[in-house]
């Protein structure tokens, strides 16, 4: 029950740490975005990209 109206008090610590956070993360953001899509990561399942190799044996002969 003290909880309560704690919470809806505001406290200066929480204004405080919150300053900091957004800062920090705009710089760092760009920097890990970029080496995700750039670099395919071995994790991702391969055969969900269309493989030219697979799509070949459908035309038995040559489109030419």
């Amino acid at each position: 029950m003290l909880l309560v109206p704690e919470l809806n008090k505001p406290r200066l610590p929480l204004p405080v740490f919150r300053a900091p956070k957004p800062t920090n993360p705009v710089p760092d953001s760009p920097i890990p975005m970029f080496p995700l899509p750039v670099f395919p990561n071995p994790m991702l399942p391969k055969p969900l990209l269309p493989n030219p190799v697979l799509l070949l044996p459908r035309f038995p002969r040559p489109l030419l």
